[in-house]
């Protein structure tokens, strides 16, 4: 009897794992495309995602992770500490678990006139941008830099891909884009200068990570772990064969020439192990919680 108790006890924990398994979901990640994100799309292509049984959603902004993530749809998302901010403001328990990057000229303020023609003018402004994300904190700063009066700003809330359509005509009204790579490149060619970026804006600090609610970060540590050693992977590829990377990369970032990828690297600094002090000041200074980062 005892012998048959064994045995059907067995196989019910058996239906129960197999049931456990057959329900379990592959851990959803939103990310837009930005150079520092795209360790991410090489592991996507390699197949390394697929292996940790992590799936890869590739948006065209940063708006758009956001509220996938809101949605449910994905359940770690990547961004600056603006979108961080953001979301934690609905849900408490998140937290950055992996860096990735500081932007160090890869966000930039972009014109059809210099600094000095916008603030000695009293036209209108058209400010195009993605309202609601890292956009705003830039343009913040650069109008306070500049004197620029809010009043003579109107404002435009379009993604990426749209501005970068944009083109400057000789008869164009003042417009002014706050944007980043590889979008500024595409509009430097429409006609457009840079006239800011992080790279001159030295006390403006942005910082990419990855976002995920405590409570599933906890749950599947283990997995986080991995995707970080991936990453890890992804850096080390990156090194070794930077055009081996590109031709993975390229698609993601709106197919840039490899010239073009190289310069955007150079337009961030790659932080995901071991920040420096400096770095590490910083994000205290934004308020921006270390604990839970995988090391």
């Amino acid at each position: 009897m005892k012998k048959i108790l064994y045995t059907v006890f067995s196989a019910l924990l058996l239906m129960l794992s197999g049931c456990s398994d057959a329900h379990k979901k592959p851990i959803v990640i939103s990310t837009n495309a930005w150079i520092g994100f795209s360790p991410l799309f090489y592991a996507r292509e390699m197949g390394w995602l697929n292996e940790a049984d992590i799936k890869l959603i590739s948006v065209v902004s940063l708006g758009e992770s956001m509220h996938l993530y809101d949605a449910g749809s994905s359940d770690v998302f990547t961004g600056t500490q603006h979108e961080f901010d953001k979301q934690r403001e609905q849900h408490p328990d998140l937290v950055p678990i992996i860096l990735f990057d500081r932007s160090n000229g890869g966000d930039a303020v972009m014109s059809n006139r210099t600094i000095d023609q916008l603030s000695s003018s009293e036209e209108k402004i058209d400010v195009y941008m993605e309202l609601d994300s890292i956009n705003e904190d830039l343009l913040k700063y650069f109008i306070k830099r500049n004197h620029l009066p809010k009043e003579r700003l109107v404002y435009h809330n379009r993604i990426q891909d749209e501005i970068q359509l944009m083109k400057n005509a000789p008869d164009s009204s003042p417009i002014m884009i706050v944007t980043y790579d590889p979008y500024n490149m595409i509009l430097k060619k429409n006609g457009f200068t840079e006239i800011a970026s992080t790279k001159d804006e030295s006390d403006l600090f942005v910082v990419d990570a990855m976002y995920v609610s405590a409570k599933i970060y906890y749950e599947n540590k283990g997995k986080f772990q991995q995707l970080d050693r991936i990453i890890d992977r992804s850096i080390k590829a990156l090194h070794d064969d930077p055009r081996g990377y590109y031709e993975k990369v390229k698609p993601y970032l709106d197919n840039p020439t490899y010239e073009e990828f190289i310069h955007m690297l150079g337009n961030i600094e790659l932080i995901h192990k071991n920040p420096s002090p400096e770095i590490l000041r910083q994000m205290e200074n934004i308020q921006f919680p270390s604990k839970d980062l995988i090391q």
